[in-house]
């Protein structure tokens, strides 16, 4: 949930015009976002959906969670990826935990199909994709345990990329204040008008003034254009 959050606000801001150099962000996020997946399905198969109470937890935890994260990225994307580190870190500790105290019976068990296709396939582009740390080699997945294992380690490279991605570097260039860019195209417009009413109802206007006249619309129009543009980057 958190990675798609984020590839949701990234477009946004690139579509505005106030952040353009996040492409690879986006990849690393997609990778994470399969990687999830992937675990989501791992529960599932293991019959973690069975109940409706639980179905209708999660939907509803999933929406509110996606909401938190958008507020916490407008607000700044360094805090956004800081709160992403520490939930994944709790699930580190979580499962860590979970694999100590059931460790010989998760050994008795197979792992699921979804978990033995994953981990043991010989596409890993989109698994070698989300590592900050050298990608794992060679993974295990014969037993439940080892998927266990699996998974807790990939929550150890989630918290170690939100790390990585909570830096200064990750912080949005400031955007302009929308009131005072209004104020200010209002105000070279309402100044432009009179200007050229000033002019036409001028008595005696000989030629220059009348180039003036017909001069001072299009480069009126230039600043406008111009505050519009740092106002609004995606029209330009």
């Amino acid at each position: 949930m958190p990675y798609f959050a984020y590839i949701s606000l990234i477009h946004l801001y690139e579509s505005l015009g106030w952040w353009r150099r996040s492409s690879e962000a986006k990849r690393v996020h997609f990778a994470q976002e399969w990687n999830e997946y992937v675990h989501l399905l791992c529960m599932e198969s293991l019959g973690g959906d069975a109940l409706w109470r639980d179905r209708f937890l999660a939907i509803h935890a999933a929406i509110l969670y996606y909401w938190i994260l958008v507020g916490l990225w407008f607000g700044s994307p360094t805090i956004a990826y800081k709160f992403s580190e520490l939930i994944e870190a709790h699930a580190v500790d979580t499962y860590s935990e979970f694999l100590d105290a059931n460790e010989a019976l998760l050994k008795q068990l197979p792992a699921p199909r979804i978990a033995r296709e994953y981990w043991g396939s010989e596409d890993r582009q989109l698994f070698d994709d989300f590592h900050v740390n050298p990608p794992r080699q060679n993974l295990k997945c014969d037993t439940l345990y080892d998927t266990f294992v699996n998974i807790r380690d990939d929550e150890k490279e989630h918290v170690c990329v939100a790390a990585a991605c909570a830096t200064p570097g990750a912080k949005v260039t400031p955007r302009p204040d929308p009131s005072v860019s209004i104020a200010i195209a209002t105000a070279v417009t309402v100044a432009s008008l009179a200007f050229q009413k000033y002019f036409a109802e001028s008595t005696g206007a000989d030629e220059a003034v009348s180039d003036a006249v017909l001069k001072s619309g299009p480069e009126a129009f230039d600043a406008v254009a111009e505050v519009l543009a740092r106002l609004f980057p995606f029209l330009m």
